[in-house]
């Protein structure tokens, strides 16, 4: 459970944003855009296996970025919820005809031998997440 949250606070830096002025400079990418960025020979090249779950792009003082949250849908339970045994984010950066993979995070509930499983699914939780530029564009 600690990496859960350990992977929520450094992962999800999600919507909305205040980078370096007063206008939001993220926003969540509609499912055209994420297709459109995110095409299938783009995810095969950077190993991205799972479903998109939301994508987002965001600007700072060093260019720009496109996340995809992840998760594996491995299946679904009786309740109809999809449950997920692992889920990966990928930061990638926008420059031109560039585009830079500069960071990948993973996760994955953990089964265990007696089947008495304290987690039944793993999965990205934006509802409380944003943006936040943390070191004034210095690391992009």
């Amino acid at each position: 459970m600690k990496k859960i949250y350990a992977l929520l606070l450094l992962s999800i830096f999600a919507y909305p944003a205040n980078a370096q002025s007063e206008t939001p400079t993220s926003k969540i990418l509609s499912k055209t855009e994420t297709d459109e960025f995110f095409t299938p020979a783009f995810k095969k090249k950077n190993l991205i296996n799972f479903p998109i779950f939301r994508a987002y792009t965001y600007t700072d003082k060093s260019g720009t970025y496109n996340i995809a949250l992840t998760e594996s849908a491995d299946t679904v339970n009786k309740e109809k919820d999809t449950v997920n045994y692992t889920i990966k984010a990928f930061n990638f950066k926008v420059d031109k005809a560039i585009t830079l993979k500069k960071w990948e995070i993973n996760d994955f509930k953990t089964p265990t031998v007696k089947g008495d499983e304290k987690e039944t699914s793993i999965w990205f939780w934006t509802k409380y997440c944003e943006f936040n530029d943390l070191d004034g564009g210095k690391n992009g």
